[in-house]
């Protein structure tokens, strides 16, 4: 369920607030007229030992698509935010807010790209 601020279109800040009041910050829950609100996702500045595991693994892996996320490691180490990765590495912004998030949570063996687990 979608909840929308049709009168608030004019005035995105407003909406946005709202939105951080109501705990609303998830683009499936809240949107501003027909844009979904999404917080800016930020990295912390990672320490030089991890910033060296991570271009290794980067150029190393022969795993395309592991490669293009430890991508999205390194540019979001360089300020870019999760739409402007989404368009560098083609890829949508779930994917690369999910890819930061995974790494967050569980560091750079949680980044690699796994096969889908099928239900049975």
């Amino acid at each position: 369920m979608a909840v929308l601020f049709p009168l608030f279109k004019s005035l995105d800040g407003l909406a946005e607030e709202l939105c951080v009041e109501a705990g609303l910050l998830s683009p499936k829950v809240c949107k501003i007229g027909s844009t979904p609100y999404l917080p800016p996702l930020t990295l912390p500045q990672v320490d030089t030992a991890t910033l060296v595991d991570l271009r290794q693994r980067y150029e190393e892996t022969p795993h395309v698509e592991s490669r293009t996320r430890y991508q999205m490691i390194l540019l979001a180490q360089q300020d870019y935010q999760v739409p402007q990765i989404a368009r560098i590495v083609l890829r949508s912004e779930d994917t690369g807010a999910r890819v930061l998030k995974r790494f967050l949570a569980g560091g750079l063996d949680a980044v690699p790209w796994r096969t889908p687990v099928l239900a049975t």
